[in-house]
């Protein structure tokens, strides 16, 4: 059992990773346990190995019965990161192609 604990507390979220791919990864990993975990166990550990402070916090702002809700929420946040990453995007291409006036 300490070695499948073990085991399972080195997948963490990737930096690159969106939520929802993390998540179904770390519940695929859980559902292998040699015994039965709690579903609401299976959503700590999930979200206590989220090491980026900001998402985890949006995640545990919320009680969540089944992972599907987690799973939920997690596709609106990554949503909004997504949105973020495209602004900035959209920002340091418009910057970059402006004529600069000396």
């Amino acid at each position: 059992m300490q070695k499948f604990l073990a085991h399972q507390s080195d997948r963490k979220l990737k930096r690159n990773e969106s939520l929802v791919n993390y998540i179904y990864a770390k519940d695929a990993l859980l559902e292998k346990a040699p015994f039965t975990i709690p579903q609401s166990n299976n959503i700590s550990m999930i979200i206590g190995d989220i090491t980026e402070e900001k998402r985890q916090i949006a995640l545990v702002t919320q009680n969540y019965s089944t992972v599907e809700e987690l799973i939920d929420r997690a596709t609106a946040i990554d949503a909004i990161r997504n949105m973020q990453h495209e602004k900035k995007s959209l920002y340091s291409y418009v910057s970059r192609s402006l004529p600069t006036f000396q």
